[in-house]
């Protein structure tokens, strides 16, 4: 018990070290450290020792199992984990069987074909940049930028534009709209709102799976997961990052082991107190 406290203190300080991030950037190599490894797998066997000697206690035996395959899985992740990132043009019809390791310096083969056919970007609704004419006859001149309110109005003080009004009959914003004083309004760059991207994943057998990619949103398929990262301007190249991780089934049956274990002592029922009846 001791020894396993001891070795919970030394991971303790390795964590608050490698929260404080490194100068350039860069993720702490604390956490890729072969000495953290260790110290883990140490941790490990000392809860599944003190499990074993309570194994009468299922609830208790369930919560310590579960940090074991927790960091049972997070080593699996450490020794065989692989993470890539792919830059994959949109619309191109020749697959791509390859990830690129983080820093670039080696390919890491998919073991399957990736194609981005199609890419797709929403928007907020622009916001339009008020010019006012000038007195001598020179080019209006910037006054303002006007965000449209709940309604989808503009407010421009003594005149008010209506949603509809800012739209041509094609439904597509208007870039430049005339005022009655002589001023122009001209829609802002709009920001994106949102984008996703359509994947088609497709191995040597032919088994193929298509699906929606969104951030936070991510798809796997044989053993690899990708997420969406970000895209060029234009929405004509997808950023991509890969990660093979083996030990990510254990470490989600581990949180919910313990979470069914804490779970399980918390509302477990103590044994009614005897009660000394005085004559």
């Amino acid at each position: 018990m001791i020894t396993t406290v001891v070795i919970l203190a030394i991971l303790t300080l390795f964590l608050l070290v490698g929260a404080i991030p490194p100068a350039d950037g860069t993720p702490s190599p604390i956490f890729q450290s072969p000495v953290f490894a260790v110290l883990l797998g140490l941790l490990a066997i000392g809860i599944l020792v003190r499990a074993v000697r309570h194994w009468r206690r299922p609830a208790f035996l369930l919560a310590h199992l579960g940090v074991v395959a927790i960091l049972a899985g997070a080593f699996l992740a450490f020794v065989r984990g692989v993470q890539g990132k792919i830059v994959a043009s949109v619309g191109e019809t020749l697959p791509t069987r390859e990830a690129q390791s983080e820093d670039g310096g080696r390919a890491i083969p998919l073991g399957f074909g990736l194609t981005v056919p199609e890419f797709h970007m929403e928007y907020f609704d622009p916001s339009y940049d008020w010019f006012e004419p000038q007195a001598d006859g020179k080019d209006p001149q910037f006054t303002r930028r006007i965000r449209q309110g709940k309604d989808g109005s503009l407010d421009l003080g003594a005149q008010r534009l209506a949603r509809e009004e800012l739209r041509e009959r094609d439904g597509r914003w208007r870039d430049q709209i005339p005022l009655a004083n002589g001023g122009v309004l001209c829609r802002a760059p709009q920001m994106v709102s949102d984008y996703r991207a359509d994947v088609e994943l497709t191995t040597e057998s032919g088994r193929s799976k298509r699906a929606v990619l969104r951030v936070n949103h991510p798809v796997a398929f044989g053993g690899w997961r990708f997420y969406l990262m970000s895209c060029d301007e234009g929405g004509t190249v997808a950023h991509l990052a890969a990660r093979r991780d083996p030990g990510r089934l254990a470490v989600i049956a581990g949180i919910w082991a313990l979470f069914a274990g804490v779970t399980a002592m918390c509302w477990r029922r103590s044994a009614p107190k005897a009660v000394n009846h005085v004559a």
